[in-house]
């Protein structure tokens, strides 16, 4: 396929970013995706608090049509909170990082 968006080729661009975000995954998540390959991208309109932030949606096949994986990917835009807290150890180095973090304190 030669489909381009910006003078960039979208079956490259999808690659690059999916070989990022598998380096950034934990050992058992990254070994489970990499089971999987691109089937095809969507963007899509986010809810009332997400609007304007770019929102994908992925969907993924593992070992035939019958294991599918669908996967959502949204920007993260900072914390309306952010500019009133100082810097501390820890402190998220991105803002994917921080909702990451927040979604797993918050789900049991």
């Amino acid at each position: 396929m030669n489909r381009s968006l910006g003078g960039r080729d979208i079956e490259d661009g999808i690659g690059r970013f999916m070989a990022a975000y598998l380096g950034s995954l934990a050992p058992d998540r990254r070994q489970l995706l990499m089971r999987y390959r691109i089937i095809d991208v969507a963007q899509k309109v986010v809810g009332v608090g997400s609007v304007g932030t770019r929102c994908t949606v992925g969907l993924l096949q593992g070992r035939d049509a019958e294991d599918p994986l669908f996967l959502q990917v949204k920007q993260a835009q900072p914390s309306v909170l952010s500019s009133y807290l100082p810097d501390w150890p820890g402190k998220p180095q991105n803002e994917g990082q921080r909702v990451v973090r927040g979604q797993r304190i918050i789900q049991g």
